[in-house]
């Protein structure tokens, strides 16, 4: 009988940051099952990889996941999903006595036991008005998952690569960004790059088809070895989201690029503690951003080991 119930959905434009955080809170818990719709470009089958079972619902109703939490005699409900909201988590606590532990990224009001905002830029303070009163509240880098294969990658403390050039736009790169910024960085002779993606990518095969030969550039496909990939870069490329938090959790100077406007929360704050921060349209300042990083590397060492030591 599952006692925790994670409630998340992936596809090619939800992108995969929910799930892949999700099996890192998963291992708080000793007995957990997955919930979750199969949509198009899902990574359901990295949940069933990393030992978890999941069960598919068919409309995802209030009425649908209640049934499922007392078919399985859930205690606790995680709910980390942007098409689920106050309503539908207080229609949740009305059906079903569960624990209810809802995340939340860009201070939306939610009605639940446990409010968790697993990023660095969280502030508690403006949650207390958007929770029920006693909610407990769990926000900033002391509460940043991050997962395993990163944990054992900087404890292995791997030798940092001269001009290696960490590109991360996504698993899904919903925004088809990785090609743009690969143009950008060719533009410094220089540097070499890992581009890390997922088969959840839908312009996977123009991607493949783009670095095929080119010199100095790796593509990495639902790599498992992103811990190692950065730990050995000199800095990185990737997008103002999660990921931010676990280039700051490496210790990876990096330029954060904000694709999607939901990214404005932690764009602002990147940009406020002095990391280099680029909007999707004005990349071409990208070539710039990243001889800076080379000549003033120390600086931004500075600026991220500063930020991690805020909390995690």
């Amino acid at each position: 009988m599952a006692k925790v119930i994670i409630r998340a959905d992936s596809s090619y434009e939800k992108g995969i940051g929910h799930i892949m955080r999700d099996l890192v809170l998963a291992e708080q818990f000793d007995d957990v099952l997955f919930a979750v719709r199969e949509l198009e470009g899902s990574i359901n089958h990295r949940i069933s990889e990393a030992g978890y079972p999941f069960e598919l619902l068919s409309g995802g109703s209030a009425e649908e996941l209640a049934q499922l939490i007392k078919k399985h005699g859930a205690d606790t409900l995680v709910i980390d999903n942007y098409d689920i909201g106050y309503d539908y988590e207080k229609r949740i606590k009305e059906l079903t006595d569960v624990r209810l532990i809802c995340l939340d990224d860009y201070y939306e009001k939610h009605f639940c036991d446990v409010l968790l905002s697993p990023n660095m830029s969280a502030d508690p303070e403006r949650y207390k008005e958007l929770v029920p009163d006693g909610c407990e509240l769990r926000c900033g880098m002391k509460h940043v998952l991050v997962r395993r294969e990163l944990r054992d990658a900087r404890v292995a403390g791997y030798k940092r690569i001269k001009g290696r050039v960490f590109v991360a736009m996504g698993g899904a790169d919903s925004y088809n960004m990785n090609i743009s910024i690969m143009e950008q960085i060719a533009k410094v002779p220089e540097l070499t790059a890992d581009v890390v993606t997922t088969s959840a990518n839908g312009r996977l095969e123009e991607l493949r088809e783009y670095v095929a030969g080119k010199n100095g550039v790796s593509l990495h496909v639902d790599s498992e070895s992103v811990g190692k990939l950065m730990a050995a870069a000199d800095f990185g490329v990737i997008t103002a989201s999660v990921t931010a938090n676990e280039a700051v959790f490496m210790g990876l100077p990096f330029v954060a690029v904000k694709v999607a406007e939901n990214q404005h929360e932690i764009y602002n704050y990147l940009k406020s503690k002095g990391f280099l921060c680029a909007e999707k349209d004005s990349i071409e300042k990208l070539p710039d951003f990243l001889k800076q990083l080379s000549s003033h590397r120390r600086r931004y060492e500075e600026i991220t080991l500063k930020v991690s030591e805020s909390g995690i």
